[in-house]
């Protein structure tokens, strides 16, 4: 994980929102999956009110989208917690916590992001509750992205970042 400097958050954070994407979604509009006209492209957002994609994925997209949710190139000072109505997701206090498979994640304040040949996803990690516990079903494209992505470890990864979206990629000195 890349621990950035305040004003590496900031200049990241202006970077997003001048592509139509940001990693704040309580201080920004409703976005819809792939609105966003730039290289780097919006998923789950989800917001109370708007409408999203219901459906079942295979459970090697969660997985995978698990891994990498494990490996946050992004961490948020604070979070941000679901508001889609009924949910059991909310804890009495503290942070919103996802268990899969002996594993056990705080949600609601980093970002996974997913390269592929053309864009660079970027979703809340919050996308593993909303796919689990309301069925959200994010865009095939972003789907077949998460399972032939690299590990964000891994220099391929921050090789197809720095391919797609180079201004992206030197926001994390790459």
């Amino acid at each position: 994980m890349v621990r950035i400097s305040r004003l590496s958050l900031v200049s990241l954070l202006a970077f997003l929102a001048n592509h139509g994407c940001s990693i704040l979604p309580r201080a920004v509009p409703y976005v819809p999956d792939l609105f966003d006209s730039g290289p780097v492209k919006s998923v789950g957002y989800l917001w109370s009110g708007h409408p999203c994609t219901k459906g079942k994925i295979e459970s090697a997209i969660l997985q995978r989208l698990v891994d990498l949710a494990q490996k946050p190139l992004v961490d948020a000072c604070g979070y941000h917690e679901c508001n889609l109505g009924i949910c059991f997701l909310r804890p009495a206090s503290g942070q919103p916590v996802f268990k899969y498979r002996g594993r056990t994640l705080y949600l609601g304040s980093s970002e996974i992001f997913i390269p592929d040949d053309s864009a660079v996803y970027c979703a809340p990690n919050l996308i593993l509750h909303y796919i689990r516990d309301h069925h959200y079903l994010p865009p095939a494209a972003f789907c077949a992205a998460a399972l032939n992505c690299p590990d964000p470890d891994s220099q391929e990864y921050r090789e197809r970042i720095k391919r797609i979206a180079p201004r992206f990629a030197n926001l994390f000195g790459w």
